[in-house]
C-alpha cells in the first residue's frame, strides 16, 4: 500500500460519549481498507479517547480541520484517483442541516465532474417521514453505491438499496460461550425511565431465568440514570468512568455481552454489539420513530422488537427467543455487509482487491 493507490476521504465524526458511534465508524473504516487505498479520515474535535476507539492505523491520514479535509479531497479529486465516502450513521433532516447539505453538494459536484466515485452506505434517516432536500437528493443520484441501513430510509430516498448496519461486520464466527449468567439492561438516560411495573418484571424475569440482573452503560451521558436504576433494581452496574477510553470500554462491554444470556435495550448499537457477541436480545422502542424496528428489520426479527413498558409483548418476545434462529440472522447480516464491501471496493478500484478477510 502506498501513495500510488486511490485516496479515500471519509468522515468518522460521531457523538463523543457514544460507544456505538466508534464501533459503527471503525467497522466502516475497516471495510474500506484493502491492499492499495490510503484513508484520509476526518475526526474533527473528537477526543483522543474517541479517536483511539476508531482503531486508526499509522498509514491513515488524520484531519482535525473540516475545511482542510474537504479542500484536500476536492484538490486530489481533480488530478488523481480519489473517492469520497459519507459518514455512516443517522442522517438528520432539519433546518440547521442545510449548510451541511450545501457543502456536501459542492464536494459532490467536484467529484462528479471529475468522474470520481462517491459512496453513501450505512446511513439511515432519523425520521423517514421528512422529505429529503433536493440538493441532497442530487448528491445521492450521483453516488456509485447507495445503501441504507433500513427500508424506510431507502423508500423515502427512492435511491439505492438496503444493507444491514456496518456494526454487524464485527460478528464472530463462533459465539458459543460457557456460563452465560447475566440478564443485561441497556437504556437511554434522556427519556422517561421504565415504570415500576417494568422494573418488577425485569427482577422476576431474572429470577425465572436464573440470571444475574445487570445494568450497562453504552453512552456515558446515560450513566446517572443507570446508577439510579441499578440501585432501584438491586442490579449489578457496569458504568463508564471518565478515565476509561472508548477502546477499553468496548472491551468491557463485549466481555459483559459474552456473559449475557439475554440483553434488553433501547440502544441500537447496544443490541447489535450484543448480537455479535452471541447474546439473545429484545429491543425496546422508547419513542415513536421506530428506529430499532427499521434498523433491525432482519428476517423473522420483528417479534423481538417491543414497545416500551408493554409487558405482555415483552413476555411474548421472551417466549419467541427459543424458536427463532437469531444467530443465523446475525451471520446473514454479516454476509450482507461483506457483499456491500465488495460493491464498495469495485466502485473505488474498478476491481476486487486481494483481501484475506474475504
Amino acid at each position: 500500500m502506498g501513495d500510488s493507490g486511490p485516496l479515500v476521504f471519509v468522515s468518522a465524526v460521531g457523538q463523543d460519549d457514544n460507544l456505538g458511534d466508534t464501533v459503527l465508524r471503525r467497522s466502516a473504516l475497516d471495510a474500506l481498507r484493502n491492499d492499495v487505498v490510503v484513508l484520509h479520515v476526518f475526526v474533527g474535535r473528537s477526543s483522543e479517547s474517541y479517536v483511539r476507539g476508531l482503531g486508526l492505523l499509522a498509514t491513515d491520514r488524520q484531519y482535525r480541520s473540516g475545511v482542510m479535509w474537504r479542500l484536500m479531497a476536492c484538490v486530489n479529486a481533480v488530478w488523481r484517483p480519489t473517492a469520497f465516502v459519507f459518514s455512516p450513521g443517522e442522517l438528520v433532516i432539519e433546518k440547521r442541516s442545510r449548510l451541511g447539505f450545501a457543502v456536501d453538494w459542492c464536494t459532490a459536484a467536484v467529484f462528479w465532474l471529475r468522474n470520481r466515485p462517491m459512496i453513501h452506505a450505512g446511513l439511515g434517516l432519523r425520521d423517514p417521514a421528512l422529505p429529503i432536500p433536493a440538493a441532497y437528493r442530487w448528491v445521492l443520484k450521483r453516488c456509485r453505491v447507495v445503501a441504507w441501513r433500513d427500508e424506510g430510509s431507502r423508500k423515502r430516498a427512492a435511491v439505492g438499496d438496503f444493507a444491514p448496519d456496518y456494526a454487524f461486520s464485527t460478528s464472530r464466527k463462533s459465539v458459543e460461550e460457557p456460563g452465560r449468567s447475566q440478564l443485561t439492561l441497556v437504556f437511554r438516560g434522556d427519556r422517561p425511565g421504565p415504570t415500576p411495573q417494568f422494573e418488577a418484571f425485569c427482577r422476576d424475569l431474572a429470577v425465572r431465568l436464573g440470571l444475574e440482573l445487570t445494568v450497562l452503560v453504552q453512552v456515558r451521558r446515560d450513566g446517572p440514570r443507570a446508577i439510579e436504576w441499578a440501585r432501584a433494581l438491586g442490579a449489578r452496574l457496569i458504568d463508564w468512568p471518565d478515565q476509561r477510553d472508548h477502546a477499553d470500554h468496548e472491551r468491557v462491554v463485549r466481555a459483559a455481552f459474552r456473559r449475557s444470556s439475554l440483553v434488553v435495550a433501547d440502544r441500537l448499537h447496544g443490541l447489535i454489539i450484543a448480537l455479535t457477541e452471541g447474546a439473545n436480545v429484545i429491543g425496546v422502542e422508547s419513542d415513536g420513530r421506530g428506529k430499532l424496528s427499521r434498523s433491525l428489520a432482519l428476517e423473522s426479527f420483528d417479534p423481538l422488537i417491543v414497545r416500551a413498558n408493554d409487558l405482555p409483548h415483552i413476555e411474548r418476545a421472551v417466549e419467541q427467543l427459543s424458536r427463532l434462529e437469531v444467530h443465523g440472522m446475525v451471520h446473514s447480516a454479516n454476509a450482507s455487509v461483506v457483499a456491500l464491501n465488495h460493491r464498495v471496493d469495485s466502485a473505488i478500484l474498478g476491481r476486487q482487491p486481494d483481501r484475506a478477510k474475504y
